[in-house]
């Protein structure tokens, strides 16, 4: 079993090896042992006969029959909803043992973060003609998850839904309910600016997983030609707008 023990991340494989501190301590590691010992490779009964030692070694140990039920059902939730950890969640970040760098698990930011698959201006234009009485919220809530993206250093963007209500209100004055805020993240994934994956009910004392975002290389749409007519004079086209269904039409002079 202990053979992959120098396999672990540094900062759990402290924890693993000197036993939890107390109960924070118990419980950062005990998720954090979980998912180490899971990317490693080992089954659900490796992990399971792992968490029982490590348990040994705790300074507040809990009884074999307890340490049994709890940590075997920490463990099945673990391989059932199978959660991110990354360095910059709160269990990693508590047992880090890298204050000032060097550790090869530590997360690197994506260089592409800070720019956008389409100009901000431009969909701000779009945005006007297509959506008058929304527009300006809806840029704002493009220009919350940019931010977004930008801090957390990758393309896949988690956030709540109280949480952009919280940096609307504070950087663009913008009150919305949850809900409005939803509608209006919903108007943009139709208008295929951004893709929306939904959160994961969390357990065992975890928040529930935020909804995913990710931006769309997203273009403005093109009229489409759909029939011509006229005479020698004049030349008449019907353009419909794929986006918006709406017909135009358009005169050309011969």
């Amino acid at each position: 079993m202990e053979t992959f023990i120098p396999k672990m991340r540094p900062c759990i494989r402290a924890g693993f090896t000197e036993g939890a501190q107390g109960r924070d301590h118990f419980e950062a590691l005990c998720f954090a042992i979980i998912h180490d010992l899971k990317r490693i490779g080992l089954t659900k009964p490796d992990i399971k006969m792992a968490l029982m030692e490590w348990n040994k070694r705790n300074y507040k140990s809990l009884s074999e029959g307890e340490a049994r039920r709890q940590l075997a059902d920490y463990v099945e939730w673990f391989f059932k909803k199978n959660p991110k950890l990354g360095c910059k969640s709160k269990q990693l970040t508590l047992l880090c043992v890298y204050s000032n760098g060097g550790c090869s698990f530590a997360f690197t930011p994506d260089k592409e973060c800070d720019r956008l698959p389409f100009a901000l201006i431009t969909a701000d234009q779009y945005l006007l003609e297509r959506y008058p009485a929304h527009a300006y919220k809806m840029g704002a809530v493009l220009k919350t998850l940019f931010k977004k993206q930008v801090e957390n250093g990758r393309k896949r963007i988690f956030v709540g839904l109280r949480s952009l209500q919280a940096i609307l209100f504070s950087d663009f004055k913008i009150c919305l309910d949850p809900k409005d805020i939803l509608r209006l993240l919903n108007k943009l994934k139709d208008e295929q600016f951004i893709e929306i994956e939904p959160g994961q009910p969390g357990g065992f004392k975890a928040r529930r997983r935020a909804n995913e975002y990710t931006f769309l290389p997203w273009k403005p749409p093109q009229p489409i030609i759909s029939h011509l007519c006229g005479n020698s004079d004049t030349l008449l086209c019907v353009a419909t707008d794929n986006q918006t269904q709406k017909q135009e039409e358009l005169c050309v002079q011969n």
